[in-house]
């Protein structure tokens, strides 16, 4: 459509004669707009217009072929050139004109590299095919506008400037008459988000969001598909992360919301548990639940073996039914083995550690480690760990060197020493030794040892090598003697070269007269000399030499006077040694060496010397020379009371002396007592006795030499013996069997009476077995002699009287309790009161404890016994030992026993009790509290032990056997 608007001026005159004004009017504007179909390129209509508007302007056209139209508008028939006037008031308007052809209508193709766009992106590029230049571009609102972006047939727009999820972009290619062609682009915004629904009716329920474009998606749900479908319990918002993988990295976000503000939810403390942990499960949101389990709360703890689903069924307060489920992972412990091997090195030594099951290898090296190491390595399965713990050892290997010379001579030892830190170790050197230390002769020129330790537990080792140089020695040199009677002379060749030493193995001192001479002065007649001469070279390495030379000798004899011997009668006198010396050129002295002598002039005191084999010496002294001698003198001890002992038992007493040299015969006579006789030539048995007789006896002892015939006199006595005590009384169920042990155990030989009902009669602890009740007496004989006889009763389905008596007694102010061995009874008190127990105690007893008490006993095989006890209250005092089981003596119940023990010492609470292995060792200790006590015999071996039990008024000892 073509508008044409042209603009001229109309004169108006008036005649001035006759008053008239001349007036300049503006022509009207007459313009042509056409219409053609844009659509086809076909003819359409003319319009004519005036501006200003006028109702009273005519049109006139003129066309082609003399074509005339006078309206405002028509359609032409033809083509060709039209053109208009248009008159108002008379003035005729500028004509405007307009070609009327055929045309090609416009169009225009937009395109776009992508039907999306990055809202991030810096420019994106739009393009369009039109067959016009003119080319505008257009961003349409949602309000109807449009934002101008551009023209042309391309045009970069920046992302940036866009932001709806639609964008819709107008393209418009103007043609011939105004004619527009126009194309639009939709594009959507990459990663944008669009919802089934924002606005849901319950909790619970399925909304649908999609994301515009192509790449990865990651949406706060976890999901990663472009459509997200997703159970609603609550309002809230969906977020998504998207990255087209060509740079366009979008996060977009949507807001779903539920009608009244209503949600559910189901959640877990712990949504992946390990196997074996527990986890509370919470449900919200709901007025009411329902789990599976038919629990009705809001929360649920489990504990599952296995992955698991929970269901629950949550009821809102607006009626929305709404059943959720929520999976709980259960991880395993991981399950692999840890090995080390070897499970021990020597230091510098590799160790191999595997941690492996039989899919996985989780550590697999190779170290060398120089301490003990304790590996701990753990595998952590999701959080689920496990510490896999073992230990290496790592010996150290022996500290070695080999202490020794480097050089030593031709021909000389070397001794090397395998120097170690440690005892124990094995020794191997190349020449086969085993032992630390060698001396070997090194080969010229040189040798080399080396020895290898091995510590003999680990088999660690250490060796050590070590060369030894031998070198050649120097020649041996040549010494030559002459004596005097005091003086030895030594002579030999010098050699400056050579370093020389000395040294006299034998003799004294010498003076060194030049460098090829020695004296030795003052030495005695005889004396010899040895002198040794060594060289060495500037090696080291020596030789030497060795001379002896003898003084002359002395010829002197000496003559020694021989004695008889002595004896030790108290009337003995001292005597006088002599000597003779010949052979005597100068004048000399003697003198007297030995036990007994007063002084040194010869004079012998047999009393000092005492008695035994005396050696005295002699020694003559003249000049240089000297002389010596030595004699023996026998001195005697005649037989004494003192020296005769005394053995005794409860009927007999040995007499024993001892055997004396000079004694050939003894003789006893019995002063008084019973007569007896020799057991050995220097013992007397007197036998027959009674408890502590005296007996008195005298010994002649017949003797050779000076002591001659000795009687002496001795008194001794027998031994005393105890009394004892009394067997422990028991009670069997007929039929049964029992363990009998009566005081004192540590007797040589027994017998028991009767025998009926004994396994053995000549044993400590026969087992018996009666038919009825018995009473039993053991007699037994010690190592001294001593005869004891005990007794005890047996009773077979009775109680003797000596473990329940008729009456007991309870005093004010006193504890009461009376203990029969450990075993199941039953009590009935005089109020009918029944109760079970082995004891029968009051702490604080009263007068209302008076009465008669029923005791019942089940013995084994549903053996029991019934028995009255009656149980008398005393006010002050005075309560009778009867009470106890076993009047005046310690008492242990059951013996033998099997779990537990008790021991019972009457009135008297005793102060320490100890229980002893057969050879004496102590087990336990305890300090009891009262005068019944258990023993620890819990845990004990069966066999045979030793209970000693120490009260104020000494210490008894019983035997205790286990079963």
């Amino acid at each position: 459509m073509r508008v044409i608007i042209p603009v001229f001026f109309c004169l108006m005159a008036f005649s001035a004669r006759a008053g008239m004004v001349i007036d300049t009017l503006t022509p009207p504007n007459g313009n042509i707009i056409y219409s053609p179909d844009c659509a086809t390129g076909g003819l359409g209509t003319l319009f004519g217009f005036v501006i200003p508007p006028n109702p009273g302007a005519t049109y006139r056209w003129q066309g082609p072929d003399g074509f005339i139209a006078n309206q405002a508008s028509f359609t032409p028939a033809d083509t060709g050139l039209y053109i208009l006037t248009v008159t108002a008031d008379n003035c005729p308007s500028v004509p405007d004109s307009i070609n009327v052809q055929y045309f090609e209508p416009p169009t225009v193709l937009a395109n776009a590299s992508s039907d999306f766009y990055c809202p991030n992106e810096n420019t994106f590029l739009l393009s369009a095919t039109a067959n016009t230049d003119v080319l505008f571009w257009r961003r349409l609102l949602p309000n109807g506008n449009s934002i101008y972006l551009g023209g042309g047939d391309s045009l970069p727009v920046a992302g940036s400037l866009l932001g709806l999820l639609t964008e819709r972009i107008l393209v418009t290619a103007n043609g011939a008459y105004g004619c527009e062609g126009a194309d639009t682009l939709v594009l959507r915004r990459l990663g944008g988000l669009t919802a089934s629904n924002t606005l849901l009716e319950c909790p619970g329920d399925t909304i649908q969001i999609s994301a515009a474009g192509e790449g990865s998606f990651l949406w706060n749900t976890g999901d990663t598909s472009s459509l997200l479908q997703a159970i609603v319990d609550s309002a809230g918002t969906f977020s998504l992360q998207f990255d087209d993988g060509q740079g366009c990295v979008v996060v977009d976000s949507l807001s779903i919301f539920i009608q009244g503000g209503a949600y559910v939810s189901l959640s877990a403390d712990q949504p992946e548990l390990c196997r074996g942990d527990s986890t509370l499960l919470r449900a919200a949101g709901g007025a009411s639940y329902m789990w599976e389990d038919g629990s009705v709360k809001d929360s649920l703890l489990v504990a599952p073996l296995e992955n698991d689903t929970f269901r629950v069924t949550i009821t809102t307060a607006e009626g929305c039914v709404v059943k959720k489920e929520l999976p709980i992972r259960v991880i395993s412990y991981p399950v692999a083995a840890l090995s080390i091997f070897p499970p021990a090195i020597c230091q510098g030594d590799t160790v191999h550690i595997l941690l492996a099951n039989a899919d996985s290898t989780y550590y697999n090296y190779r170290e060398s480690p120089d301490i003990n190491t304790v590996y701990a390595l753990t595998i952590d399965n999701q959080g689920c760990a496990v510490t896999f713990t073992d230990s290496l050892a790592v010996y150290p290997r022996p500290a070695l060197a080999i202490d020794g010379p480097e050089q030593v001579c031709e021909g000389e030892s070397a001794q090397l020493l395998a120097s170690v830190s440690q005892d124990s170790l094995l020794f191997l050197w190349n020449t086969a030794s085993r032992d630390s230390i060698i001396n070997e002769i090194p080969l010229p020129p040189f040798s080399t040892y080396s020895v290898t330790v091995t510590e003999p537990v680990t088999g660690c080792q250490a060796a050590d090598t070590l060369k030894v140089q031998a070198s050649p020695l120097p020649v041996a040199p040549v010494v030559e003697c002459s004596a005097t009677y005091e003086d030895v002379f030594f002579v030999w060749n010098y050699d400056p070269a050579l370093q020389y030493s000395m040294q006299i193995p034998s003799g004294p001192g010498g003076t060194l007269l030049n460098d090829s001479t020695l004296r030795v002065a003052n030495l005695s007649t005889g004396q010899e000399v040895v002198f040794s001469l060594a060289v060495t070279d500037t090696l080291g390495c020596a030789a030497s030499s060795q001379q002896a030379c003898t003084t002359a000798e002395c010829q002197l004899s000496l003559t020694l006077d021989t004695l008889r011997g002595l004896c030790l009668y108290p009337n003995t006198e001292p005597v006088n040694l002599t000597a003779e010396v010949s052979g005597s050129l100068l004048p000399g002295s003697g003198f007297w060496e030995g036990s007994g002598l007063v002084g040194d002039t010869g004079l012998f005191d047999p009393f000092v010397a005492g008695p035994g084999q005396q050696v005295l010496h002699y020694t003559y002294e003249e000049g240089p020379c000297q002389i010596g001698d030595s004699i023996s003198l026998s001195v005697y001890q005649p037989l004494s009371d003192s020296m005769v002992t005394c053995e005794a038992s409860s009927n007999r007493v040995r007499f024993s002396w001892p055997a004396l040299p000079q004694d050939s015969l003894y003789e006893v006579q019995v002063l008084t007592g019973q007569a007896g006789y020799f057991m050995t030539p220097h013992s007397f048995l007197v036998e027959g006795l009674i408890s502590e007789e005296e007996v008195a006896i005298a010994i002649r002892a017949y003797g050779e030499g000076p002591c001659g015939l000795v009687t002496v006199e001795k008194t001794c006595r027998a031994a005393f013996c105890e009394r004892p005590g009394r067997g422990v009384s028991k009670v069997i169920c007929a039929g049964d069997s029992t363990l009998l042990a009566a005081s004192p155990v540590t007797a040589v030989a027994f017998n028991w009476q009767p025998a009926a009902g004994l396994s053995c009669t000549d044993c400590p602890f026969p087992m018996a077995s009666p038919a009825s009740t018995v009473d039993y007496t053991r007699t037994a004989i010690d190592s001294l002699g001593c005869i004891y006889t005990s007794t005890l009763t047996l009773g077979v389905e009775e109680w003797p009287p000596a473990l329940i008596p008729d009456t007991l007694y309870a005093c004010a102010d006193e504890p009461f309790f009376f203990c029969l061995p450990n075993g199941q009874y039953q009590w009935i008190g005089p109020d009918g009161y029944s109760f079970s127990g082995h004891c029968l105690s009051f702490s604080s007893p009263g007068p209302e404890i008076t009465g008669t008490y029923t005791l019942t006993a089940y013995l084994a095989d549903s053996c029991q016994l019934s028995r009255e006890v009656a149980l008398a209250f005393r006010g002050q005092g005075g309560c009778a030992v009867a009470s106890r089981p076993v009047v005046g003596s310690p008492v242990i119940f059951p013996n033998p026993a099997s779990g537990q023990a008790w021991v019972s010492t009457g009135t008297e609470q005793p102060m320490l009790i100890e229980i002893l292995t057969g050879n004496g060792q102590v087990l336990h200790r305890l300090q009891p509290d009262g005068p019944v006590a258990a023993l620890p015999v819990d845990g004990l071996k069966a066999g045979l032990y030793f209970v000693r039990i120490k009260n104020p008024s000494g210490t008894q000892v019983h035997k205790l056997v286990l079963h």
